[in-house]
């Protein structure tokens, strides 16, 4: 799914249980996708579809990962939101290098903290529950 339907689905879930916002700034280098807080802790999401067959890659903007990298160490959450048709997946933002590289569709999944397969017996709510208790 694209990104923005990626955002569509998860801002009235983050909303309730926070303060989210979307991050639409071409002009500042790195700032990821969306920035937000829920019970005191700061998230930050950079929202990505996953391209490819046999080896799946995702790009980043010069900056976004060192981004990432910052508010992590200054004691936020960064993460790394990636969908695949019904499929999403949570990256920690360290391995945002090896995402760009390119992986295959075991590794993908093998190395997400969390992965999310929509469908009709599953909810947003308990992805975005999830998402926050990581």
């Amino acid at each position: 799914m694209k990104e923005s339907t990626l955002w569509d689905h998860l801002k009235p879930e983050l909303s309730a249980r926070g303060k989210f916002q979307k991050v639409s700034d071409r002009f500042t280098p790195g700032v990821p996708d969306v920035l937000g807080c829920s019970l005191s802790r700061g998230y930050a999401f950079e929202l990505k579809q996953v391209k490819g067959v046999r080896i799946l890659k995702m790009k980043f903007r010069p900056g976004q990962l060192d981004w990432l990298c910052d508010w992590n160490k200054s004691g936020g959450k960064s993460w790394i939101i990636s969908s695949m048709g019904q499929e999403v997946f949570v990256h920690r933002w360290e391995f945002g290098r090896m995402l760009e590289e390119g992986m295959t569709e075991d590794r993908l999944r093998e190395s997400a903290e969390l992965v999310f397969v929509k469908s009709r017996m599953t909810t947003w709510e308990v992805f975005v529950e999830d998402l926050l208790d990581l």
